[in-house]
């Protein structure tokens, strides 16, 4: 309900949302950044960027990139306008979170943390990412980073580590289909990452404690199993950066 444009790489095709067919300002930034992602499709080829066995974790790392690029631009673009433009900008994006505020709380269905903490996460904390290397070293040090790719969420909350090379910690999940008995049959493997880490112990115990219980991620390793009585049981193992992290 919320698009207002997008870019499909598979078309190379922007796509504008428009009331009445016409451009208004705020679509102009919307299309300011569609178009910085055809620009980034023309020069890194969207459809390939990471290796092909990336995990969840790098891939969602690699998104924020590719969306804190676009909205770094977006808002280089609006700066760039005149006064009286960005005051009509705002007025309207103002209006339109009031209209937002007035809707009816509680109409809708509960949303799972794993669905509301993470929409909209690529372009909030991705922004942040990209701004942080903005201010290290300008437009050409985000370039840099589309050539040394971001590898966890980590890199992305804690952008100095991504500058550091702090990358992940490899870990091995032992098979652990002769422990659980016979029925099982392992159905998702992959890293789930500090972003996810932090959400799932915040499903548990409070959000503060999660987050900094996240903090001290160093890698990790999930295996996801089904039986044949259609019971799901998920299998995790952390690597921490220190003994009080764990």
């Amino acid at each position: 309900e919320r698009v207002l444009g997008t870019y499909v790489y598979e078309d190379k095709l922007i796509t504008m949302v428009l009331g009445d067919g016409t451009f208004d300002p705020v679509d102009w930034i919307t299309f300011a950044h569609e178009y910085v992602h055809a620009l980034q499709d023309s020069q890194y080829n969207l459809s390939n960027l990471g290796p092909e066995n990336a995990s969840g974790d790098h891939s969602i790392a690699i998104t924020a990139l590719v969306e804190g690029s676009a909205n770094v631009t977006e808002n280089l673009f609006f700066e760039s306008l005149s006064v009286d433009l960005q005051q009509e900008i705002a007025f309207t994006i103002e209006g339109e979170m009031e209209e937002e505020d007035g809707d009816e709380p509680g109409s809708g269905p509960a949303v799972p943390r794993i669905i509301s903490e993470t929409f909209g996460w690529a372009h909030s904390e991705g922004l942040r990412f990209a701004s942080y290397l903005f201010f290290q070293g300008g437009l050409g040090a985000i370039d840099r980073a589309f050539d040394d790719l971001p590898q966890s969420t980590e890199q992305i909350l804690h952008p100095q580590k991504y500058l550091d090379g702090e990358i992940p910690i490899p870990v091995e999940l032992p098979d652990i289909s002769l422990a659980v008995g016979q029925g099982w049959i392992e159905q998702e493997a992959g890293t789930l990452g500090e972003l996810m880490t932090g959400i799932y112990l915040g499903t548990f115990i409070d959000e503060g404690q999660a987050l900094l219980a996240a903090e001290g991620w160093g890698g990790d390793r999930y295996s996801l199993l089904k039986d044949d009585q259609d019971r799901w049981m998920i299998a995790m193992l952390h690597s921490w950066d220190s003994v009080v992290d764990a």
